[in-house]
């Protein structure tokens, strides 16, 4: 069985890519030591990320004895994600909501209280958030309460127990969805 050439441009982009988001900034030089992909591979897998707006050109960085190289950046802000939780603050129903970029940082955040929370209240919350943040591309959901499956089984909200949660949400909004327990989103 022999290598499948696609997998291994795919593999290597991925190498390259997470190597430089944990780098934050770094030389093709640098990047070609760290991942033991050759300097032409790694210098044309950058050319590709900084084409689809994953990697921005950096400052240039003075080489000792020969020319100065170009440093490539890892762009944080070329995605984002969308966190909501529901709670209950000073006796009222609560979503919070914070959109944070690919380093994990949170850039916005806000939240509102609402009546009764429902399926609407989320969808109002989302809608905002992706009206100022078209690159959200994961809604992670943090609910008190169990969902099997996408499927709401309990929740302290009862308007929401036997809800296709995840499906909904991934129809609606076509976007990666995660549903936690809010326990175990906050672990």
């Amino acid at each position: 069985m022999g290598i499948n050439m696609i997998d291994m441009k795919h593999k290597n982009a991925h190498t390259v890519l997470w190597t430089l988001c944990s780098c934050r900034s770094a030389t093709i030089k640098e990047l070609a030591e760290k991942t033991g992909l050759s300097f032409a591979t790694v210098g044309n897998i950058l050319n590709e990320f900084v084409k689809s707006g994953e990697v921005t050109l950096g400052e240039t960085v003075s080489a000792t004895g020969g020319r100065p190289s170009q440093a490539y950046d890892f762009n944080a802000e070329y995605a984002h994600m969308l966190a909501m939780s529901a709670r209950i603050r000073g006796g009222k129903d609560v979503i919070c909501a914070c959109v944070g970029n690919l380093y994990g940082e949170t850039i916005w955040k806000t939240e509102r209280c609402f009546e009764h929370i429902d399926l609407t209240c989320f969808e109002q919350m989302t809608e905002s958030c992706l009206r100022a943040y078209p690159t959200i591309r994961v809604l992670a959901f943090s609910l008190p309460g169990v969902e099997r499956d996408g499927v709401i089984i309990a929740n302290d909200y009862t308007a929401l127990e036997g809800l296709p949660f995840t499906e909904h949400f991934q129809e609606k909004y076509g976007r990666y969805v995660v549903v936690e327990n809010d326990v175990n989103a906050a672990v």
